[in-house]
């Protein structure tokens, strides 16, 4: 396809751009006039050759009708006027554009020194890069520098969002990227608005890899996902999973996949996040048992630092039954090897969901404990320290008032099947006794 199309009349030539575009990516065609009739620079666009046409006769009409000053003009005149036309055919630049051009880049260099200003642009131009990368390219080399920095499980989070960028841009120039090509991109996505600023949060820090150390695959300070403003968060209150929704779970799964109980047990009833109780072994379990104490150490936990979580009475009793039941010569994690990568932890909720019956809410299990937790010893702090957060973050999120101190002791109550045969899905006195004299000491 020509990039031009040549429409004379009236004695009056027009050049009708044809350029190729993409918006939201699906391409398209516009044909553009340049009209100066008006004495100011105008852009016509049709999306059709025909459409095109018509309105090029229209300006070359225009263009005619100012041809009487012609006239007046002498030769030496007239021949300047064939030269410039001459000079400036093949820019798709009219004549009185080119002046105005020429005029206004005196008023900043100089005459003599326009030349010599636009070669040094050219070479040196602060916003094209030195080092020019396919984004697809690009992406590639930040991935593998994002894997030697961050966790097996945010890693997987980083590729999951560079893949969607790489797919649709990856093809053109990281630099070529612009604002306004990320927002048609994001327009056409469906995300909430926590995974729209994650997004691009991620392409922002891909944009600073790009032109930070010997790299200068984008110039200096360019990153149009800094431009885009952030989708405001609507915040809605944590859920917790009940303590039947909990007796069911542990019940359906200690008949499909007995392996999993004590690191479930661990998962509801300790203030372990569920990685940190995939990395809990037996000997520290059974250390646990004999303290009450389950002793996180700092490679274990989230944030690196050791800590201490109590290994409450049903939890204990979960643990020894299952070891009754199921062989009491324990070795390694208490989460089996088999289970015990980031992936199988992941797919973990889809799991229970299949095989237990209840319907899954976010980080429900983990919420649970530090909620309930709040409940039983009415205090931000302990809690804090047990489930390894802040105290601003126990107070924000967990502390509720409308969980009730009935629920919270049910909760910590669920024991294994032969004891809660006993107790008819009620707490023993024993453990509801250790609870409210845990919650007098905490007050005290």
């Amino acid at each position: 396809m020509n990039n031009r199309i040549k429409v004379t009349h009236k004695g009056v030539t027009v050049y009708i751009a044809i350029l190729q575009t993409t918006k939201r990516g699906k391409p398209y065609t516009e044909h553009v006039i340049t009209d100066y009739t008006s004495g100011k620079r105008v852009r016509h666009v049709r999306a059709n050759e025909e459409a095109a046409r018509a309105k090029a006769r229209e300006v070359c009409e225009a263009s005619a009708s100012g041809k009487a000053d012609v006239l007046e003009w002498n030769e030496s005149q007239r021949r300047d006027i064939h030269q410039a036309l001459k000079l400036i055919e093949g820019t798709d630049t009219s004549i009185d554009r080119a002046a105005f051009i020429f005029v206004e880049s005196a008023k900043l260099v100089g005459v003599d020194e326009i030349l010599t200003a636009c070669r040094e642009w050219k070479n040196n131009r602060p916003d094209k890069p030195t080092d020019p990368k396919l984004t697809s390219e690009a992406v590639k080399e930040f991935e593998k520098s994002q894997k030697a920095k961050v966790s097996a499980r945010r890693y997987r989070t980083v590729q999951s969002y560079m893949k969607g960028f790489s797919t649709f841009f990856g093809a053109r120039n990281l630099h070529e990227v612009t604002t306004g090509d990320l927002e048609a991109w994001l327009e056409e996505k469906t995300w909430s608005h926590k995974t729209h600023n994650e997004h691009l949060g991620a392409i922002g820090l891909l944009y600073k890899y790009a032109a930070s150390g010997n790299r200068n695959w984008v110039p200096a300070g360019f990153n149009p996902a800094a431009k885009i403003e952030r989708l405001r968060l609507e915040h809605s209150d944590i859920e917790v999973i009940e303590p039947w929704e909990a007796r069911q779970m542990l019940a359906r799964i200690e008949t499909k996949y007995p392996e999993l109980i004590p690191f479930l047990v661990l998962w509801c009833f300790s203030g372990c996040r569920k990685e940190e109780a995939a990395r809990v072994t037996w000997q520290q379990i059974q250390v646990g048992l004999k303290t009450g104490k389950l002793a996180l150490r700092a490679g274990e936990t989230k944030n690196g630092t050791s800590r201490v979580t109590p290994l409450l009475d049903n939890a204990k009793a979960w643990l020894i039954w299952w070891s009754g039941k199921y062989g009491e010569k324990q070795s390694g994690t208490v989460l089996p090897a088999r289970w015990n990568t980031m992936i199988k932890l992941d797919d973990l909720p889809k799991l229970l969901v299949r095989n237990s019956g209840i319907t899954w809410r976010g980080n429900f299990i983990r919420h649970a404990y530090s909620t309930y937790r709040c409940v039983v010893t009415d205090s931000v702090i302990q809690v804090a320290d047990e489930s390894g957060n802040s105290p601003s973050k126990i107070e924000k999120h967990y502390r509720r008032k409308a969980i009730s101190l009935e629920t919270a002791t049910e909760w910590f109550s669920i024991m294994p099947p032969k004891i809660a045969a006993n107790v008819v899905m009620m707490p023993s006195v024993d453990t509801e006794g250790a609870i409210e004299s845990e919650r007098k000491q905490s007050n005290g």
